[in-house]
């Protein structure tokens, strides 16, 4: 069914593609799945993509394959020594089995600086260890999507708009040619461009965004905890956070914001990995932080999804001089439903150690620092995020 006032402007059909934006989360779903339903495809694109090859077998990486298999004997090992610029990455071979390929970069870290080497390494076998491979790993449908969504917005909204205001521009150009001078028709397009066309496409594309970032805030903080956990296995096996953030330093090139944010999103920023590592020498207050991500992302998705309607509201106003109180009236049902998942995810959270210990058979006297450290640590996340629900519940509905 054609959208109002499509069938009068030329091209208007591409202003469907604007729409595209709202089935992301469907599109995000279909791609991630698609990517997890034949892993020897995945491993065959990366193989050629990085000429990894069973065969080269130089000591160093020999070396380095040995201590990835203390931890995982049966890994498939892949190399390629000659791509430098990159250091070591987990893919998958099947549903069952991970496989890691080492790089150049692997070798000459591990001959200039060994212990970070390893810190890497162990890095990418806590991914495997934690069941990360599939949905994380090299060739991921996910990560590619995150990574290059917003050349997908840029695509679906910004392009389309443009192409029909250029050509309803030309062909309304080519009408008041001839009734008036060409200097005040370019003048009088030039306004409408300055004062109706950019502000349109501004808000459009201000409120597209915020659609997309409620939406995907919540599963990049999974792919982040996915990161920050790691980097904390691999530090405690360490016994020190020190080599993995010499490694880190090393291999993380400065980029700016919008650079990271085109194309490197899915990994948290190096200062917020430096961070984490900073405080590994304190599990507990460690293990609140990564806890606390998940009530944090929902919370913050939830202002976006509140900015969302904001930017409409501005939108409607900006062209018809209408107010709306759309964000005033739904503000308070998506604080409320916010606060009662919140609920829901501070229980959770609080049960969860009891949870794990009742599939995993442990008996109930289970002992040792580690797993007090572990039990207080959720405690002490539920509650805080209890007391999250309670601030949105008192403040807001």
């Amino acid at each position: 069914m054609p959208l109002p006032g499509e069938e009068v402007l030329p091209f208007g059909f591409l202003l469907r593609l604007a729409n595209c934006v709202e089935l992301f989360p469907l599109l995000l779903i279909i791609i991630g799945v698609l990517s997890l339903a034949v892993p020897s495809i995945r491993q065959s694109y990366l193989q050629r993509k990085y000429g990894l090859t069973d065969e080269v077998q130089i000591p160093i990486i020999l070396e380095a394959s040995t201590f990835i298999r203390r931890y995982l004997p049966d890994i498939s090992i892949s190399n390629n020594p000659l791509r430098g610029d990159q250091v070591a990455f987990i893919y998958p071979v099947s549903f069952q089995k991970a496989g890691i390929g080492l790089m150049g970069g692997v070798g000459k870290l591990w001959k200039g600086d060994n212990e970070s080497a390893r810190g890497v390494l162990l890095h990418e076998i806590a991914h495997i260890q934690n069941g990360d491979t599939l949905i994380t790993g090299a060739g991921s449908g996910f990560r590619t999507l995150f990574n290059y969504w917003p050349v997908l917005f840029i695509v679906t909204v910004a392009v389309p708009v443009f192409i029909v205001w250029v050509m309803t521009s030309y062909l309304a150009f080519a009408e008041i040619s001839g009734l008036m001078p060409s200097g005040e028709v370019v003048t009088y397009k030039f306004e409408q461009f300055l004062l109706f066309f950019l502000p349109s496409l501004f808000f459009m594309l201000l409120t597209n965004l915020m659609w997309v970032a409620s939406v995907i805030f919540l599963p990049l903080a999974a792919l982040w905890y996915s990161e920050l956990a790691a980097d904390c296995v691999a530090a405690r096996c360490q016994g020190t956070p020190a080599p993995l953030a010499r490694a880190l330093r090393l291999y993380s090139v400065p980029v700016s914001w919008w650079r990271w944010f085109l194309a490197r999103m899915t990994h948290p920023p190096t200062r917020i990995r430096l961070f984490m590592l900073q405080r590994v020498s304190s599990p507990l207050s460690h293990m609140v932080l990564l806890i606390l991500m998940f009530p944090v992302a929902m919370v913050v998705s939830m202002l976006f999804t509140v900015l969302y309607y904001a930017s409409f509201d501005l939108s409607i106003l900006w062209a018809t001089q209408t107010p709306l109180s759309t964000t005033a009236s739904i503000f308070p049902r998506v604080a409320g439903i916010t606060a009662a998942l919140l609920v829901f995810v501070g229980l959770g959270i609080m049960l969860w150690p009891s949870i794990v210990r009742f599939l995993d058979g442990l008996p109930c006297d289970e002992g040792g620092s580690s797993f007090l450290q572990w039990k207080r640590a959720h405690l002490g996340g539920g509650i805080m995020t209890l007391i999250m629900a309670l601030l949105l519940g008192v403040l807001f509905v």
